[in-house]
């Protein structure tokens, strides 16, 4: 593995982020949401989805005036990885990103076996179907880092860590950008 990385694990929800960071078993895992939390970064309870927005231009302030490496090495253990998982971490001051993507119509099924509502789920494929991070990354400070994008469809969870693995002993060698494009394949069928 690398001398230090600070990965961010990013990706539209239920593309499998939470699963496969903790299946890295020699690295450390923080999630956007308890750094949010330590940081006061987290905003109230939205009454209509029951979720917290997170103040990510506050975090991101938060974690580079202490530095990120100060912030979280103290509390890791001796690896040299850590893991900042969530769908805002490729915003965050980290030196290497890794976006699961998920065919849409998987996703669909894996949020609504999670009970979200029809209009969550729509939402949530849809900024799939678009790119879902690269959108962001456009436009971002962090559109410059070593980034790998995993289709996480039909492989598993243990597959998926093995290709971040081998990524990691390259020493976190720059891709393709945005290989994965759901709205080609829509238009090709």
């Amino acid at each position: 593995m690398t001398d230090e990385a600070w990965i961010g694990l990013t990706g539209t929800p239920g593309t499998g982020k939470t699963t496969v960071a903790h299946l890295l078993n020699e690295c450390s895992v923080y999630s956007v949401s308890e750094l949010s939390k330590q940081h006061g970064c987290l905003g109230e309870i939205d009454s209509h989805d029951m979720s917290r927005e997170i103040d990510i231009d506050s975090l991101n302030n938060s974690l580079e005036k202490q530095g990120i490496n100060l912030q979280l090495k103290g509390s890791a253990s001796s690896c040299e990885t850590v893991i900042i998982e969530g769908h805002l971490s490729h915003l965050l001051p980290v030196s290497a990103i890794v976006i699961l993507r998920c065919e849409p119509d998987i996703l669909h099924e894996r949020l609504n076996s999670r009970n979200w509502s029809s209009e969550k789920i729509r939402e949530n494929t849809e900024w799939e179907l678009m790119g879902g991070p690269w959108i962001e990354l456009v436009n971002h400070k962090n559109n410059d880092l070593p980034i790998i994008e995993i289709d996480g469809s039909d492989n598993s969870p243990e597959e998926i860590v093995q290709i971040i693995e081998k990524w990691l002993k390259k020493g976190l060698p720059l891709t393709s950008f945005a290989e994965i494009d759901w709205m080609k394949k829509v238009v090709d069928n």
